[in-house]
């Protein structure tokens, strides 16, 4: 579904708009985010806010539903911490489209956001607060 007075890019993940020709249209995308567009303008952003985290000893965890091109983006920038929620479904042999809003629009609803935060919440357990360094990073910095 494409809402049209949405202040934001209307479909999920802006890096689709150079590879996606079912929701690629530019003309969807609102001038102001233009320059968010393609892979190459997602990797820099997300190489940004790894930069700024990394410089304050802050993890980064990089989650979301991602296919091959976003998996690749995260090995490219080396980003370690990834938290895949198509894991979890598939892990739990749950369909997307029995989380999402409908046929029409594929956004999570509540009981896919759930999901994914119980998700991510035991992935920082066990992959960010399980290891020693970041603990001491978060101790030296209170």
């Amino acid at each position: 579904m494409f809402y049209y007075n949405q202040l934001i890019y209307p479909y999920p993940g802006l890096e689709q708009a150079k590879t996606d020709p079912k929701s690629c249209h530019e003309k969807n995308v609102p001038e102001r985010y233009s320059y968010m567009l393609g892979f190459e303008n997602y990797k820099k952003h997300l190489l940004s806010m790894v930069t700024f985290l990394k410089k304050n000893n802050i993890e980064f965890i990089s989650a979301g539903y991602f296919n091959t091109d976003g998996l690749t983006i995260n090995k490219e920038l080396n980003i370690r911490n990834i938290c895949n929620f198509k894991e979890m479904l598939k892990e739990n042999n749950i369909l997307y489209s029995k989380i999402s809003l409908s046929e029409e629009d594929m956004h999570m609803n509540i009981q896919g956001h759930s999901l994914c935060a119980k998700y991510l919440y035991e992935y920082i357990l066990k992959n960010v607060l399980n290891n020693s360094k970041t603990i001491q990073n978060y101790a030296h910095n209170k």
